[in-house]
């Protein structure tokens, strides 16, 4: 049983796309008085259970609107430990991918001798930054999120 922090994060995300593959998506909306992060409603509580603390009287529960369980859609055929590692997987891409669109978004007009070490410094700066760190220790969306507004950031810098 996976018992990591990016898992345990993930379960709320996974129940949704299994919930939305059943057609089920109405049951994303949290029972009144339950909170965001917590939910004593299955099947998020029964998933925490089932992974996590087997003995809990809430789990981690969605947290976002409905469309978004959209995303974790294609996940919900898998077993819940081989799709948290595909997630981290996509969020290791999309944090890479933010660094490219910001290295492509200011391209260097200097010294062409220095042109390597202030990618290599982008690089750096890009994958040790604590929020993308958080994100691939978490396994929350905001790399997705991240990747997005990097995107825009370079349309914006190209006048597209």
């Amino acid at each position: 049983m996976g018992r990591r922090k990016g898992e345990f994060t993930f379960s709320p995300y996974y129940v949704a796309g299994q919930l939305v593959a059943e057609g089920r998506a109405a049951d994303l909306i949290p029972e009144p008085g339950a909170g965001l992060m917590t939910s004593s409603s299955p099947p998020f509580l029964d998933n925490f259970r089932r992974y996590f603390f087997p003995d809990a009287t809430f789990g981690t529960g969605w947290i976002y609107l409905p469309g978004y369980a959209w995303l974790f859609r294609p996940l919900a055929g898998m077993a819940f430990p081989a799709a948290a590692r595909v997630w981290l997987l996509i969020n290791a891409l999309l944090a890479a991918g933010a660094v490219a669109l910001l290295a492509w978004a200011r391209p260097w007009r200097g010294d062409p001798r220095c042109r390597l070490w202030r990618l290599a410094w982008i690089i750096f700066f890009g994958l040790t930054f604590q929020p993308v760190l958080d994100n691939m220790w978490h396994g929350n969306i905001s790399g997705l999120i991240l990747f997005a507004f990097c995107g825009s950031y370079l349309l914006l810098r190209r006048g597209a």
